[in-house]
């Protein structure tokens, strides 16, 4: 398998208090589920406001997310204290967990945890400014569609 970075999306901030919120979407018969994750991106400056990302995430099969892993990919590379050691967001080429060939491994890692969705297309839907945290930039954005 083979990680490959991905630089099409704003990056994510690195302070300790990274916020980044996620909503999954089912439908019934588990077909073109629509999934966001709204995260903080970096800044250069404290005074710059807080800038928040959103991105789509297309997926066409059940149980297509997983939250808060750290799954083995002989890839990534770790501390001694378990601390993921590249952070972004990648691609995981030939990876065991895609079963076609339109579908991506998409892996964003992040010092504490990392989050892996298995879906078809993502992209970025939107930059949003001056909100609170995660969770209230997603609703933001949630609630003008």
């Amino acid at each position: 398998m083979t990680l490959y970075p991905l630089q099409e999306f704003p990056a994510f901030s690195l302070d300790q208090s990274f916020d980044y919120s996620f909503i999954y979407n089912v439908n019934h018969d588990h077909i073109h589920a629509s999934h966001y994750l709204a995260y903080e991106c970096h800044r250069d400056f404290v005074s710059v406001p807080k800038t928040w990302a959103v991105l789509k995430f297309q997926s066409h099969m059940p149980g297509s997310v997983n939250l808060n892993a750290f799954e083995d990919y002989g890839c990534l590379e770790y501390d001694n204290e378990g601390v993921c050691q590249q952070l972004g967001f990648f691609l995981l080429e030939n990876s065991t967990e895609v079963n076609d060939q339109d579908s991506l491994h998409f892996i964003m890692s992040t010092r504490r945890e990392a989050l892996e969705v298995i879906c078809g297309s993502v992209s970025l839907e939107k930059v949003i400014y001056q909100c609170a945290n995660a969770q209230s930039a997603l609703v933001e954005f949630l609630s003008e569609r």
